[in-house]
């Protein structure tokens, strides 16, 4: 009862945040790779649950078999599913809403991590709940967490090791070597696994060790910079350990598949599609290297921006500050690693999600340091308050969409329309069966295309219709989202299209046939 008395505001928030998740989730429609995660994840447990032999591995109750280049297999996957089995478990009858549901459920321990670190740090709870606060209005991951069951997870999970890397580094006493070591190294394990530059958390583990060392002015020696080396050693072999217990194709031939796993990491052979970007279709060759700096720039709240721009003037001031420290170690280590390697990235933030929540708590520590000027403080408030209602509007207009979101720096969606990828993992696909369905007397003699999410439109139309899967030209009927119609050139009658804000997310057209 005392926690409950001290974390009113937290409880408050989360219950107006269970309210949405309840409300809302049948909203949002399937996008990209949710099939495909769901079939994994079957794969997976159907593994788990019988010995390794030739037979298992070639039985046909496989949806995705060994023999196949991009399959599932959990032999030849290289992702780890543990938390799409986990959501497959209790989604047991295959119901993407149910999936949705479990993935804003699952969210609200992003919001909870958040509040914890800062009230550790600050021990107040208007300090704690502020940046919960923000990190909603970041409609680019707020708007994720219904359907992206790859990239929110890691951004939790990354979040996490960073709240645990803040307790145990900044403990008062010295606590349990073991208790410190299992924990991180289970936390590490799951995160490393889940996107490969997880791995980055050890330089932030690294670099925060020797900034804590140093601003508590304790002396370095060289028995001590033995015994950190010594049970960073520790923590890495048992994470992992249990990257490997959750992850059968490293598990499999761990030194090949390891070193294979960091370096297809940079190159991601797998995909190679074009994007979308500065009114441009480009291959991942083409990428500029300001990809990411770009998207940051036209997504993230313009407040949050301006907030980690001010922090240059405030340096030395927040220099002390171990919570400004550790994020900021963190987005640094990152950022470099993405300017050295080079990966291929594509829609926009979305492998980088996990950036945002780091990027609320720099905003936020340099906003308190901020605001200790008292003529600051009401012009600082009004200012984000105006952002976060403008932002809140647009949560309005572009809902079940907000992933969807751009600030003002472009203009908004229609700023960005025609110029960066707007709806690219297929959310509208839903929107536009269902309209058919209501609209149209359409039935399994009309032949239907989607350009992409196909699986989508199967599913929320019942299966009312055929499907022509990758087969344009049989189709009289096509459903096609703003990106791919601009590839396609589709001339057909527009008999519907979905819209926000006055943008084209999707086009319904009937067509005549090329093929029969």
């Amino acid at each position: 009862m005392s926690y409950i008395k001290t974390h009113v505001p937290l409880l408050i928030f989360l219950a107006i945040y269970f309210c949405f998740t309840f409300l809302t989730y049948k909203d949002y429609g399937a996008t990209g790779d949710e099939w495909t995660e769901r079939r994994a994840a079957q794969d997976l447990s159907r593994y788990l649950k019988s010995p390794t032999s030739y037979d298992s591995i070639i039985n046909l109750n496989y949806n995705d078999k060994i023999n196949v280049v991009y399959g599932h297999h959990p032999l030849v996957t290289k992702y780890q599913r543990s938390y799409q089995l986990v959501q497959n478990y209790f989604n047991f009858k295959g119901y993407y809403e149910w999936g949705h549901l479990l993935n804003l459920i699952f969210g609200s321990v992003l919001f909870i991590f958040t509040y914890a670190l800062f009230y550790l740090h600050y021990k107040s709870l208007a300090k704690a709940i502020i940046p919960v606060i923000f990190l909603v209005s970041c409609a680019r991951l707020f708007g994720d967490i219904p359907t992206n069951n790859k990239d929110v997870p890691f951004a939790i999970f990354y979040l996490i090791s960073i709240f645990f890397i803040y307790v145990f580094l900044n403990q008062k006493q010295k606590g349990s070597a073991y208790l410190k070591i299992i924990s991180l190294g289970i936390i590490f394990g799951i995160t490393q696994t889940f996107r490969t530059v997880g791995f980055s958390i050890y330089f932030v583990y690294i670099f925060y060790f020797f900034y804590v060392e140093f601003i508590e002015g304790r002396k370095f020696s060289i028995s001590k910079i033995a015994d950190f080396v010594l049970e960073l050693f520790i923590i890495v072999v048992f994470s992992l350990f249990v990257s490997m217990s959750i992850f059968p194709w490293l598990g499999s031939n761990f030194f090949a598949n390891f070193f294979h796993l960091l370096l297809d990491a940079k190159s991601f052979q797998n995909w190679d599609d074009t994007i979308f970007f500065a009114g441009e279709f480009l291959f991942k060759a083409d990428r500029p290297w300001y990809y990411l700096f770009t998207w940051i720039f036209i997504t993230m709240p313009i407040y949050i921006l301006a907030l980690i721009g001010s922090s240059v003037f405030f340096g030395k001031k927040l220099f002390k500050n171990k919570l400004f420290a550790i994020s900021s170690i963190a987005f640094l280590v990152n950022i470099a690693l993405y300017l050295i390697l080079q990966p291929v990235v594509y829609n926009g933030i979305r492998h980088f999600l996990f950036l945002i929540p780091i990027m609320v708590i720099i905003s936020t520590t340099v906003l308190y340091k901020v605001i200790e000027n008292r003529k600051a403080f009401v012009v600082i408030s009004i200012l984000i308050s105006i952002n976060i209602v403008s932002i809140g509007w647009n949560f309005v207009i572009l809902h079940p969409y907000e992933y969807i979101y751009f600030n003002e720096l472009v203009g908004g969606i229609r700023g960005a329309s025609g110029k960066y990828e707007l709806d690219y993992w297929g959310a509208s696909y839903k929107e536009a069966a269902e309209w058919i369905v209501n609209n149209t007397d359409l039935t399994q003699k009309d032949f239907i295309y989607a350009c992409n999410v196909d699986y989508a439109v199967d599913y929320y139309s019942g299966k009312k219709f055929f499907m022509t899967y990758g087969y344009p030209e049989y189709a009289n009927y096509t459903i096609c989202d703003s990106e791919n119609e601009m590839k396609r050139n589709y001339t057909g009658k527009i008999l519907y299209e979905v819209k926000r804000d006055g943008v084209i997310l999707n086009t319904v057209r009937e067509h005549e046939k090329t093929k029969f």
